[in-house]
Protein backbone atom coordinates (compact mmCIF):
# COMPACT_ATOMS: atom_id res chain seq x y z
CA UNK A 1 0.00 0.00 0.00
CA UNK A 2 1.02 3.44 -1.04
CA UNK A 3 -0.36 6.65 1.18
CA UNK A 4 -0.80 9.40 -1.36
CA UNK A 5 -0.92 13.06 0.59
CA UNK A 6 -4.28 13.37 -1.75
CA UNK A 7 -5.64 10.81 0.09
CA UNK A 8 -5.23 8.19 -2.34
CA UNK A 9 -4.37 5.06 -1.78
CA UNK A 10 -2.44 2.81 -4.31
CA UNK A 11 -2.48 -1.03 -3.54
CA UNK A 12 -0.53 -3.34 -4.86
CA UNK A 13 -0.92 -7.44 -4.61
CA UNK A 14 2.30 -9.70 -5.71
CA UNK A 15 3.90 -6.44 -7.53
CA UNK A 16 0.62 -5.56 -9.53
CA UNK A 17 -1.46 -2.15 -9.15
CA UNK A 18 -5.18 -3.00 -8.04
CA UNK A 19 -8.16 -1.41 -10.25
CA UNK A 20 -10.35 1.39 -8.64
CA UNK A 21 -9.66 4.18 -6.48
CA UNK A 22 -8.71 3.39 -2.98
CA UNK A 23 -9.43 5.81 -0.69
CA UNK A 24 -7.91 6.66 2.96
CA UNK A 25 -8.43 9.00 6.39
CA UNK A 26 -8.15 9.16 9.60
CA UNK A 27 -11.05 8.95 11.98
CA UNK A 28 -11.85 11.55 14.62
CA UNK A 29 -11.11 8.41 16.64
CA UNK A 30 -7.36 8.28 15.17
CA UNK A 31 -8.00 4.91 13.24
CA UNK A 32 -6.91 4.74 9.93
CA UNK A 33 -10.02 4.02 7.13
CA UNK A 34 -9.40 3.06 3.86
CA UNK A 35 -12.44 2.79 1.17
CA UNK A 36 -12.46 0.42 -1.23
CA UNK A 37 -13.93 0.99 -5.19
CA UNK A 38 -17.10 -1.32 -3.63
CA UNK A 39 -17.48 1.12 -1.24
CA UNK A 40 -16.12 -1.03 2.05
CA UNK A 41 -14.62 0.69 4.37
CA UNK A 42 -11.75 -1.14 6.34
CA UNK A 43 -10.62 0.03 9.76
CA UNK A 44 -7.01 0.22 10.80
CA UNK A 45 -6.03 0.84 14.54
CA UNK A 46 -2.15 2.74 13.88
CA UNK A 47 0.23 1.34 16.23
CA UNK A 48 2.74 3.06 18.39
CA UNK A 49 5.86 2.07 15.96
CA UNK A 50 3.85 2.98 12.86
CA UNK A 51 2.62 -0.60 12.14
CA UNK A 52 -1.03 -0.49 10.99
CA UNK A 53 -3.58 -3.51 12.12
CA UNK A 54 -7.26 -4.06 10.89
CA UNK A 55 -9.20 -4.26 13.48
CA UNK A 56 -12.77 -3.91 11.74
CA UNK A 57 -14.70 -2.67 8.83
CA UNK A 58 -17.94 -1.40 7.53
CA UNK A 59 -19.76 -2.91 5.12
CA UNK A 60 -21.69 -1.66 2.04
CA UNK A 61 -24.76 -1.74 4.29
CA UNK A 62 -23.12 0.70 6.76
CA UNK A 63 -22.67 -1.65 9.94
CA UNK A 64 -19.37 -1.67 11.39
CA UNK A 65 -18.02 -4.78 11.95
CA UNK A 66 -15.22 -6.16 14.18
CA UNK A 67 -12.12 -8.42 13.06
CA UNK A 68 -11.68 -11.53 15.62
CA UNK A 69 -8.29 -11.40 16.81
CA UNK A 70 -6.85 -14.65 15.25
CA UNK A 71 -7.79 -12.91 11.87
CA UNK A 72 -6.30 -9.37 12.88
CA UNK A 73 -3.13 -8.77 10.34
CA UNK A 74 -0.26 -5.83 11.22
CA UNK A 75 1.30 -4.51 8.03
CA UNK A 76 4.71 -3.03 8.49
CA UNK A 77 6.19 0.62 6.96
CA UNK A 78 9.18 -0.30 4.79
Amino acid sequence: MVFLENGILEAYLNGKKKEGEHKWSIAKEGELHITDPDGKIDIFRINNDSSITMIAYISKDGKRRGVPKEKQFTLKKI
